[in-house]
């Protein structure tokens, strides 16, 4: 379950990630495309072939490319018809559930994109950008050429209306956090605005939140949940809940020759079962959700299946600090042993996942340490000596998990066979998902078994928004540790790289200390489509880029 409790996904890393199954090879045009993301309820984005930031200028200084014509749909199918698992709950960008990420890069353009080849901060509404020595004010240079669904032009006055609703903490969506940092911004001239901040910030900090920042026009903040309108290569058209979100294609999108399909048509399914079948019938040409146990399946049928390695995404047992029998870290740490890793990978995940007892498991995370990959590995006997020590014989709890992850609860049911070898006792609760969401996020559950990010972008953001890692009072698991606080708000400041990472470097060894939330193994997204579809592309924070995706007549 994406974390409701909000979280951000924009990965300043290296995106060496992506396999194919042996045999299987995406076509089409090789575009660089928006990349960033915020997993669990809340922000993200990318295009490129651009120079990265501190290419010229100087650092903090980034030049995007000349101005490119406008695009067009392509010579393929007349329109492409994309299935998901679930239905969409909200057009607004700033907010970003699971069953939403589909719709983001179509309608939606960011002010700043990241490399989904390493990850470097990249042009995208802002062609260039120059950030003050003292990291206290940051100027952005606005492209020219675009203009959003209506036709209006975008320009600073856009941005200075998005900034302004960015900071309206009542609005619930997590680029507040980013934007209460601004003390105040203006427009100097129609394409340039200065953005002045109460404290220095670091170079990365301010990026991640213009990455994150997906630009809405201003006449439909009122209507976005429902009506959105933006600069993307799609627009809005119609939308039938439980039916159907058609989107067409724009004529005068600022990317050349993009998007390549003049229709998109987005159909909901409520599992993958069906997402699979409609897949192989024909119904539907590009599938975003299958289940794991179907990849087999699905290759033997001669559909292209995609694996997508989400940076900084995994499966995880949440633990509630606040009940009395597991506020003991010696219990945590009894449970984290007590997880045969290897075994849920291979009958759950059909070894399409990675074993894991870190979330920070990946080598181009700043705070990667690999010995912690291996620190929990399963073992019965340190769980049942720790057990003890912490005088929790005879342990019972109770494990929630929401009914639409099944994986969660398979995980659950290996995990709940091999603790009651030692005198543990674990009761299964699968819920529905609104109820599940309302279990989890009102932090009265003992244990849930979910799926989670840490959106592995700049590492204050993690530590602000996302619902297991956040240094307030909010924090899912209700783990309030004064040391833990302390340390983030001092990295979150910290202006040197190797100063902040060494401090996120004790952030990171203190969660792992006190496990609060176990982590079990790597979350990949999996992609399918027929034969005849080429130019899909994901970005760095698994959400599909489809405005190159184009399917044979």
């Amino acid at each position: 379950m994406d974390q409701p409790n909000g979280g951000s996904r924009i990965a300043a890393v290296d995106v060496s990630r992506r396999r194919f199954l042996a045999g299987l090879a995406l076509g089409g045009s090789a575009i660089v495309f928006p990349g960033l993301l915020a997993a669990c309820s809340a922000d993200t984005a990318d295009p490129g072939g651009s120079t990265s930031a501190g290419s010229s200028g100087g650092p903090g200084s980034s030049t995007a490319p000349a101005a490119t014509s406008s695009g067009s749909a392509g010579s393929g199918a007349e329109q492409l018809i994309a299935g998901q698992l679930f239905e969409f709950t909200t057009f607004d960008p700033w907010f970003i559930g699971a069953t939403n990420r589909l719709m983001h890069f179509q309608i939606y353009d960011p002010l700043v994109a990241l490399s989904p080849e390493d990850g470097s901060y990249q042009p995208a509404l802002a062609s260039s950008w120059d950030l003050s020595d003292d990291g206290k004010s940051i100027t952005l240079h606005l492209r020219d050429d675009v203009t959003f669904h209506n036709g209006k032009p975008f320009s600073a006055e856009d941005v200075l209306s998005n900034i302004e609703r960015a900071k309206d903490a009542s609005i619930g969506h997590v680029l507040n956090i980013g934007a209460a940092r601004i003390a105040s911004s203006k427009a100097t001239d129609e394409h340039t605005v200065e953005i002045t901040f109460n404290d220095p910030q670091p170079e990365s900090v301010v990026l991640d939140f213009f990455a994150a920042m997906f630009i809405i026009q201003p006449d439909a903040m009122k209507d976005v949940q429902t009506a959105p309108a933006g600069t993307g290569p799609y627009k809005f058209d119609s939308f039938k809940p439980g039916q159907e979100l058609v989107l067409t294609a724009r004529d005068d999108y600022w990317m050349e020759g993009l998007p390549k399909t003049p229709k998109l048509v987005v159909k909901p399914f409520k599992d993958a079962a069906a997402l699979a079948l409609n897949l192989q019938g024909g119904s539907i040409d590009w599938v975003n959700g299958i289940d794991y146990n179907q990849v087999d399946t699905l290759q033997s049928a001669g559909l292209t299946v995609s694996i997508e390695e989400v940076l900084g995404a995994f499966w995880e047992f949440s633990i509630n600090v606040k009940q009395p029998h597991l506020a003991d870290k010696r219990v945590r740490q009894a449970i984290a042993y007590a997880v045969d890793r290897e075994k849920i990978v291979k009958s759950v995940f059909f070894e399409h996942s990675k074993p894991t007892c870190t979330p920070f498991y990946n080598d181009k995370l700043p705070v990667y340490k690999e010995d912690d990959l291996h620190r929990y590995d399963f073992d019965l006997d340190k769980a049942a000596a720790l057990l003890k020590d912490a005088g929790a014989d005879g342990l019972k709890f109770e494990a929630a998990f929401q009914s639409s992850l099944p994986q969660a609860g398979s995980i659950l049911e290996i995990v709940q066979a091999d603790l009651a070898k030692i005198g543990v006792t674990v009761t299964i609760k699968a819920m529905p998902s609104t109820e599940a969401s309302d279990y989890y996020n009102s932090r009265t559950y003992e244990i849930f078994s979910t799926a989670s990010a840490i959106v592995p972008r700049d590492l204050s953001y993690v530590f602000s928004s996302v619902a297991n890692f956040r240094a307030d009072d909010k924090i899912i698991t209700n783990w309030i540790d004064p040391t833990y606080q302390d340390l983030v708000s001092q990295a979150a400041g910290e202006l040197d790289a190797d100063k902040r990472t060494a401090l996120y470097g004790q952030v990171r060894d203190l969660v792992m200390e006190e496990q609060p939330q176990v982590a079990i193994a790597t979350r990949p997204n999996l992609y399918a489509f027929r034969k005849g579809v080429t130019g899909f592309k994901d970005n760095i924070g698994d959400f599909p880029v489809l405005a190159a995706l184009e399917a044979s007549s």
